[in-house]
């Protein structure tokens, strides 16, 4: 319905004659709309279930970069607030129905007192419904999340900032990104289980050792200076042992910090698998006086 027939009908509902030639049309708005969106809500919870391991990942940096509280936005409680706005729309419209089939005659008080009630309705529901938009949209598109520490020293510093892009996100070298740790590292109960990382290798990518001069090479690009225990390390992770050379398996990537000498990364936990990716870091938002996307600055 266009904004010209919703202002009609606000500066004509106290009209006896409109509501006797527009009966059927109000009825079928206040039956149909809220029916609409349940559809449109009932979608993004099927959606939501489906993903409901990314989105509770999703939902806690999303929690901590908004309100710096992981606890407040859950998935949980999205999906409670999801379930309630389907539910306030339903009786809507079930009890739109009921009033409708009960009454034989055009009973304008009532019908009156209906579309009153369904403005309410409206606009509590679209309030509703824009911030479960808004949520969905920021934790399976695009998500705001905080840098704790300094691993990223000096491309990205603690406290900065920045939004990670997560929908058909594809592992490139060279990449930033953010990943779930808790496979690879037993972190405290105060640190974060994100990490944030450069994507150094991947998938198909030959990587080479020199055990004289201890440099790490990939694709004969040398990368950094590694001690043999932190290369059998990297072996580890992906099941091998007394190779200086081999090809990156399918689905594993390679991660160090820019801050080389401060970054607990893949010379401590060896290869990460992509399935624990969150995203790409795509931008910086925060410090304003730096915002965009910086070169990379690493430090030995």
């Amino acid at each position: 319905m266009n904004t010209e027939k919703k202002w009609d009908l606000k500066a004509n509902i106290e009209k006896t004659e409109f509501l006797n030639e527009n009966y059927e049309f109000l009825y079928k708005k206040l039956i149909f709309n809220p029916l609409f969106r349940v559809c449109l809500l009932f979608v993004l919870f099927v959606i939501s279930i489906i993903f409901n391991k990314r989105i509770d990942k999703l939902s806690e940096i999303t929690s901590v970069a908004i309100f710096g509280n992981k606890g407040i936005v859950t998935f949980f409680s999205y999906i409670l607030f999801l379930v309630i706005s389907m539910i306030i729309c339903l009786s809507v419209s079930i009890g739109s129905l009921i009033i409708k089939s009960k009454i034989i005659e055009i009973d304008m008080k009532l019908l009156k007192k209906s579309y009153l009630i369904y403005n309410i309705y409206d606009m509590l529901v679209f309030f509703i419904s824009s911030i479960l938009v808004i949520l969905f949209t920021i934790m399976v598109i695009i998500t705001p999340c905080n840098i704790s520490g300094d691993s990223m020293n000096y491309t990205y510093s603690n406290n900065d900032k920045v939004l990670i892009w997560n929908l058909f996100y594809e592992v490139d070298n060279n990449d930033v990104i953010v990943f779930d740790s808790k496979n690879y590292v037993n972190n405290g109960k105060d640190e974060s289980r994100f990490y944030i990382k450069r994507v150094v290798a991947s998938e198909g990518d030959i990587i080479k050792y020199d055990l004289d001069t201890k440099g790490l090479y990939i694709n004969n690009i040398y990368i950094e200076e590694i001690d043999e225990v932190e290369f059998g390390r990297i072996l580890k992770s992906i099941e091998l042992k007394d190779v200086k050379e081999f090809t990156v398996p399918q689905n594993k990537v390679l991660v160090l910090g820019d801050n080389r000498s401060n970054s607990i990364d893949s010379r401590i936990f060896g290869f990460i698998d992509e399935e624990d990716i969150i995203g790409k870091v795509i931008l910086r938002i925060s410090p304003i006086n730096e915002f965009g996307n910086p070169e990379p600055n690493i430090k030995e």
